[in-house]
């Protein structure tokens, strides 16, 4: 039974074996610690030297090491808990089962790591270059996956979406145009309503290229739906060939790189 509940919350079967201060200091270390460093790594604004990234890693393989050590210790916590104990009744052991049932629930439920996991952040690997020099190939980014259900979309964001013609890919590309406008690549630049935005416009501008991407063609962007850009734009796939991005596809917005450590910071 202890092992079971070590396994669900550190410290939580030292709880049950009568080790209560033991157990307030795995868990502080073991799910404290972990939460201090995830807050620290996700703000916008944190740069992660070289050397404190590194001194994480060593943290991490600590934190492993102790996490095998806090099970063992509880399984011989429960033996010696359980030598020195008289045998509980049938109604005593269905009321501890129930309880460990409903820890299992709760766990499920509200388990901090993937709530943030699921509904609030989560990390993605670039595998291309075509955000480059934005983002290039290997970097690690965050994604905010809760400010596009509390806030629109802004033009300059750089975003995460199921592409279009395959939901099961993520795509992350620029946000260019918004819904209701009308864009056109001319002569490089980015002309939205009649009215040429530079605000970042890649080094030798864009590209016409693709069945949207053509030079002279004005787009009408659809309600609900964008038009993305690559920032490396010779060597993107972006709304130039597939068109747009509907509201329903976004995933969050990109908002810092975390690895490598000597690239970490806010992505703009």
């Amino acid at each position: 039974m202890a092992l079971l509940l070590t396994v669900l919350l550190p410290g939580l079967g030292h709880f049950y074996v009568g080790k209560k201060n033991l157990g307030i200091k795995y868990f502080c270390i073991l799910v404290g610690l972990p939460l201090a460093i995830i807050f620290f790594v996700a703000h916008p604004l944190t740069r992660i030297p070289f050397v404190i990234g590194y001194g994480f890693l060593a943290i991490g393989l600590f934190l492993i090491g102790l996490s095998w050590f806090v099970l063992f210790d509880s399984y011989k916590s429960a033996k010696s808990f359980n030598r020195h104990r008289k045998l509980k009744t049938h109604s005593s052991l269905a009321r501890k089962f129930l309880l460990v049932i409903f820890i299992i629930l709760l766990m499920f439920v509200f388990n901090p790591g993937s709530l943030v996991i699921r509904h609030t952040l989560q990390a993605f690997k670039i595998p291309t270059i075509t955000m480059k020099p934005t983002l290039i190939e290997g970097d690690r980014v965050l994604v905010n996956k809760v400010i596009y259900k509390t806030s629109e979309p802004q033009r300059g964001d750089i975003i995460v979406f199921k592409y279009p013609n395959d939901p099961q890919l993520a795509f992350i590309k620029r946000l260019a145009g918004m819904p209701g406008e009308n864009l056109e690549i001319k002569n490089g630049q980015l002309v939205i309503n009649g009215k040429t935005i530079q605000s970042f416009t890649p080094n030798g501008g864009y590209f016409n290229t693709g069945d949207y991407g053509q030079e002279g063609l004005v787009v009408k962007i659809p309600q609900d739906k964008y038009f993305v850009l690559g920032d490396n734009t010779l060597n993107s796939r972006d709304s130039r060939y597939w068109g747009f991005v509907p509201k329903e596809n976004l995933i969050g917005k990109a908002y810092k790189i975390y690895f490598p450590f000597d690239r970490s910071g806010p992505i703009e």
